[in-house]
C-alpha cells in the first residue's frame, strides 16, 4: 500500500487522469509510508460522487504490483447537514455552497460573498468583500458594499478607480477616479495628486501634476517657447507649436515664426508680387506708397497690365491700332497709333489744335477757344459763333449766323456776319432793325432800318410794306402806309378838313389844324377859323375900334362910312379927340349945377330925376368895352384894362 491516494470526485472514468494517473479530485491521503498498516481510517473533508483508491507505485523487484481491498467504507452528512448525531443540523447559510463540516458544522469551502468567520456568520470588515473579504475597497467617505464592492456614489479615493474602487491608476493617470492624466518624462506619477516622480513634465506640459497644457501662445519643453503666427489666430499646438490651420498670411511654415521670403506673400507665400523695390507687405502683398514695378497694378502689383495700359501701376495708357502695347514700356507691337495719338507708346494726346490719324489734322474753330477732340475733332463745347458742325471748319450759311447758326439775319442785300450777324453798313432788310437786323420794327414803323413811321387808326402797319389794316389812318395822314402827313392846308381825317387862316400861307398843324405861326389879320382861335368879334380886328384881333353904329374891318379895321364914336377918331376910330372930351364934361356940370338948383327948389322932382340920370349913366357905361387907349393910338388887350375917361350926357327930360 506504499504510495496510495485516496481521492474524492465527480468522477470515476481513468480518461480523465492526468498524466500521474491522477483524476481531478480533492486528496484525502497520500500513504508516504513504507509499510504502512492494511486497515487504515482516514478523515477526509470532501464532498464527491466517488472515493478513488490510487496506486502508482512501482517497486523495483516488481514492477506489476496489485493491491486486494477487502473493504472501504466513507462515512459523512448529506450536503448541508451536519452533526454527529445523524447529521440532523443544517449547515450555517453563508457557508459556499452549504457545505460544512459533518462533525462541527464549520464550513468548508470558505463564506459567500461578503461574510466571514469559521460559520460564515459575519459581514467583511470596512473596506474589504467579495467571497472570503479577500478583496478590498477604496471609496470615498463609505466603505463599499461587502458583496459586490460597489462604492456609494462610485465615489473612489484619489489614485483607485473601477466599481469597487480596487483597480489603481493606469500609467499617466490620477486623480479622482483617475480620470486625470500626467505627461510625465518617465511616464509614472503619484495616482492620487499625480505629480511626477522622475524628471517633470513632457514638452507642452505644465504644473506638478503636468496635467495642464502650455498657456495660450506657448509650447515646448517647459512651455519656454512662443507660438508663431498661427493663421486666424488659432493658437498653436502646444506639444509641437505646429498651427492647426496653417500659418497666417506672410509667415512661413514650420512654426510659422518667419516671414515670406522677399518678393513673396500671403497664405504659405505662395503668392508673388511685382513691387518697384522689390519687397511688397508679408501679408497683404501690398507695396510700398503702392509704388508697383512697370507692367504690374493692384495693390499687391500681382495683375498684369491690362489691354491698353503699362508702365508702372499700368496708370499709362497706349492707343495702338492692334490695341496691344508693351506692359513695361507701352512700344506698340503692330501698326503705330489709333487716330489722335502720338509718340512710340501712343499715349500722349496730339498737340492743342491738332486731331486724327498721326495727327494730321488742323481743328476748327471750337467755342470759346476751347481745343478740339484730338481724336474726333468735334468741339466740346460746340462751335465758335458763326461757324458749323461736325468739325467747325465752315462758316454759317448765307442768312444765318451765331451759336450754332441758329440765328438768322436780315441784312438789305442778305449776308451778314456769320459770328456777330452784324450787316454790311447797318443796312436792314424792309421790316428789321438792329446791329444784327435781328429786331423786327417796333409796332409804328416799317421799311428799311425801320425807319419809315406808319400811322394806322387800328393796329399797326405791315412791318415790311407799311400798308394798315382796314380802317384807314390815323388824323392828319395820309398815302397806303399812312406815313405822309396831309397836303398843305389841309388836316384831319384822311386830310379832307381845309385849315383856316393861318398866316403860313394857310398851312396848319396836319392833325388838329391848329395854325402854330398864328392867323391871318381878322381872324382869331386856334385853328383861325373865327373872325374877329366886334370892336375888334387886325393880327390875332388884338386892335380895337370905335365905329358908330357899326363894327369895322376885322382886318383893317375900317369903320363904315368912317364914322366914329363921340370921342374917338381916325381911319380905324381907335385914336382919341381930347377936344370932344373936355366939352361933353363942361356941359354936363353945368346940367348937374341947374338941377341941383332946381332940387333945392323941388326936392322931389329933383330926387327922381338924379335918379333916373344915374341909371343912365350906369347902363351907359355898361355899354361900353373896357379898352385902353395907348399913346401910340393903337388899342391892345391886357388883363386890366383902363376906363375911359368919365362922360356924362345930358339926359332928355
Amino acid at each position: 500500500m506504499r504510495g496510495y491516494k485516496l481521492i474524492v470526485s465527480n468522477t470515476e472514468s481513468t480518461n480523465q487522469w492526468n498524466r500521474g494517473h491522477m483524476i481531478a479530485g480533492h486528496v484525502c491521503y497520500t500513504e508516504v509510508r513504507t509499510n504502512p498498516p492494511t486497515q487504515q481510517s482516514v478523515p477526509c473533508l470532501a464532498r464527491g460522487q466517488y472515493i478513488t483508491y490510487a496506486d502508482d507505485y512501482r517497486s523495483p523487484r516488481d514492477q506489476n504490483p496489485y493491491v486486494e481491498l477487502c473493504e472501504l467504507e466513507a462515512f459523512g452528512c448529506p450536503t448541508g447537514w451536519y452533526g454527529q448525531n445523524n447529521c440532523d443540523h443544517p449547515c450555517p447559510e453563508g457557508c459556499l455552497e452549504e457545505v460544512c463540516d459533518p462533525d462541527n458544522g464549520t464550513c468548508l469551502y470558505g463564506c459567500e460573498t461578503g461574510l466571514q468567520g469559521i460559520t460564515c456568520n459575519t459581514t467583511c470588515d470596512d473596506g474589504r468583500f467579495g467571497l472570503g473579504c479577500q478583496q478590498y475597497c477604496y471609496c470615498l467617505g463609505e466603505t463599499c458594499d461587502p458583496q459586490n464592492g460597489l462604492c456609494p456614489d462610485s465615489r473612489c479615493h484619489w489614485g483607485w478607480n473601477g466599481s469597487a474602487c480596487n483597480q489603481t491608476c493606469g500609467r499617466r493617470t490620477f486623480g479622482d477616479n483617475c480620470v486625470e492624466t500626467c505627461h510625465c518624462r518617465q511616464g509614472s506619477c503619484h495616482p492620487a495628486n499625480g505629480t511626477c516622480l522622475y524628471e517633470g513634465c513632457l514638452p507642452g506640459w505644465q504644473t506638478e501634476s503636468c496635467s495642464e497644457e502650455c498657456d495660450e501662445g506657448r509650447f515646448g519643453h517647459e512651455c519656454s517657447v512662443t507660438c508663431g503666427a498661427c493663421r486666424d489666430n488659432v493658437p498653436c499646438d502646444h506639444v509641437t507649436g505646429i498651427c492647426p490651420n496653417g500659418c497666417a498670411d506672410g509667415w512661413t511654415k514650420p512654426s510659422c515664426n518667419e516671414t515670406c521670403p522677399t518678393g513673396t506673400f500671403g497664405f504659405n507665400c505662395t503668392r508673388k508680387c511685382f513691387c518697384k523695390n522689390g519687397t511688397c507687405d508679408p501679408a497683404s502683398g501690398s507695396c510700398p506708397d503702392s509704388d508697383c514695378d512697370k507692367g504690374w497694378r493692384g495693390p499687391t502689383c500681382s495683375l498684369p497690365c491690362g489691354p491698353r495700359t503699362f508702365g508702372a501701376n499700368c496708370v499709362e495708357t497706349c492707343h495702338c491700332r492692334q490695341g496691344s502695347c508693351h506692359p513695361a514700356n507701352g512700344t506698340c507691337l503692330y501698326e503705330g497709333c489709333l487716330p489722335g495719338w502720338q509718340t512710340e507708346s501712343c499715349s500722349e494726346e496730339c498737340d492743342e489744335g491738332r486731331f486724327g490719324h498721326e495727327c494730321s489734322v488742323t481743328c476748327g474753330a471750337c467755342r470759346d477757344n476751347v481745343p478740339c477732340d484730338h481724336v474726333t475733332g468735334i468741339c466740346p463745347n460746340d462751335c465758335a459763333d458763326g461757324w458749323t458742325k461736325p468739325s467747325c471748319n465752315e462758316t454759317c450759311p448765307t442768312g444765318t449766323f451765331g451759336f450754332n447758326c441758329t440765328r438768322k439775319c436780315f441784312c438789305k442785300n442778305g449776308t451778314c456776319d456769320p459770328a456777330s450777324g452784324s450787316c454790311p453798313d447797318s443796312d436792314c432788310d424792309k421790316g428789321w432793325r438792329g446791329p444784327t437786323c435781328s429786331l423786327q420794327c417796333e409796332a409804328g414803323f416799317f421799311g428799311y432800318n425801320c425807319k419809315e413811321a406808319c400811322h394806322c387808326r387800328i393796329g399797326s402797319c405791315n412791318r415790311t410794306t407799311g400798308l394798315c389794316s382796314p380802317g384807314g389812318c390815323k388824323d392828319g395822314w395820309q398815302m397806303d402806309t399812312c406815313s405822309e402827313k396831309c397836303d398843305k392846308g389841309f388836316y384831319g381825317t384822311n386830310c379832307s378838313v381845309t385849315c383856316g387862316m393861318c398866316t403860313d400861307n394857310g398851312s396848319c398843324h396836319h392833325i388838329n389844324g391848329h395854325c402854330t405861326q398864328g392867323c391871318d389879320p381878322g381872324f382869331h382861335g386856334e385853328r383861325c377859323h373865327k373872325a374877329c368879334d366886334d370892336g375888334t380886328f387886325g393880327l390875332g384881333c388884338q386892335q380895337y375900334c370905335y365905329c358908330l353904329g357899326e363894327t369895322c374891318d376885322p382886318q383893317t379895321g375900317m369903320c363904315p362910312d368912317s364914322r366914329c364914336q363921340l370921342g374917338w377918331k381916325g381911319t380905324t376910330c381907335n385914336q382919341r379927340d381930347q377936344s370932344k372930351f373936355n366939352d361933353n364934361s363942361a356941359s354936363c356940370n353945368l346940367i348937374i349945377i341947374a338941377i341941383l338948383a332946381a332940387v333945392c327948389g323941388l326936392q322931389f322932382v329933383a330926387l327922381i330925376t338924379i335918379v333916373i340920370c344915374w341909371l343912365r349913366n350906369k347902363q351907359k357905361r355898361k355899354n361900353l368895352p373896357e379898352r385902353s387907349v395907348p399913346e401910340s393910338g393903337y388899342a391892345s388887350l391886357s388883363p386890366r384894362q383902363e376906363e375911359p375917361p368919365n362922360v356924362y350926357e345930358t339926359l332928355a327930360m
